[in-house]
């Protein structure tokens, strides 16, 4: 079974504001009224209503850029349109460079580039290399066994601090860290946090109706949630540490 992490939904009481935010900020590409914001070529966003099931679980979205200077300018561009700045960009003790703020709907962002230095002028608009959706986990062993059973291979392990799964562009790399630690890279928010004010449902575009439902039933199977079945119609299920997903075709 073929899985990818598609799109993110964030739900929101007010989803053109959101929109306008997130286009601003990214220097998005003009799109439809009410059609998924593409990121770049890196996964899309969309920006919808409140969602009928209950926020749950901690989830972060890295938006990994070239250098230091494609960093700053989304932190700054952002702290402007109204985000709460939670980590000012700055070097990594091991490595790197990042900067992480909420956004005025409760989602939090980490923007981050693998080197120290700048090495080429500043990019305009800061593209992303790849966008990883970093998902605060109880147990990251477990979830990695619940994700590698819906058909996610993992492409980098270190144990129980760290494992993400292969992509394809253009969908999201999917990563799971423990949650307390996640909330500490990011600043320090709370572990139980929630990441929007109606939460994130993430989604996955399956071939057939077929192939969704076989998807669905196959998370149901590892992990009941009787709440996610009866919350609406359709493909959705729930991970071991309740985050949303919904299967499309």
């Amino acid at each position: 079974m073929s899985v990818t992490l598609d799109r993110i939904d964030v739900h929101v009481t007010d989803p053109e504001k959101a929109r306008a935010f997130y286009t601003s900020v990214f220097r998005l590409p003009a799109a439809s009224p009410g059609a998924a914001l593409e990121l770049h070529g890196a996964g899309s966003l969309a920006t919808t209503g409140r969602s009928p099931r209950e926020a749950a679980g901690l989830v972060v979205v890295n938006y990994v850029v070239a250098q230091p200077s494609d960093v700053t300018q989304i932190v700054d561009a952002a702290a402007a349109a109204g985000a709460e700045v939670l980590r000012p960009p700055k070097k990594g003790f091991f490595g790197g460079f990042a900067g992480s703020f909420r956004s005025p709907d409760g989602t939090i962002w980490k923007v981050s580039a693998p080197k120290k230095k700048d090495t080429a002028t500043a990019s305009s608009p800061p593209l992303p290399t790849e966008i990883v959706l970093l998902l605060g986990v109880t147990d990251v062993a477990a979830s990695r066994r619940f994700y590698e059973g819906l058909g996610f291979t993992v492409d980098r392990d270190y144990g129980s601090k760290f494992v993400d799964f292969a992509f394809r562009a253009p969908a999201f790399r999917l990563g799971l860290m423990p949650r307390k630690a996640l909330a500490r890279d990011v600043g320090g928010v709370l572990a139980d946090t929630t990441t929007a004010d109606g939460g994130i449902t993430l989604v996955s575009r399956q071939d057939t109706p077929e192939a969704a439902r076989r998807l669905t039933e196959t998370a149901r199977a590892q992990h009941p949630d009787r709440r996610a079945e009866g919350a609406s119609t359709g493909d959705v299920f729930t991970d071991p540490d309740s985050i949303a997903w919904a299967v499309t075709h």
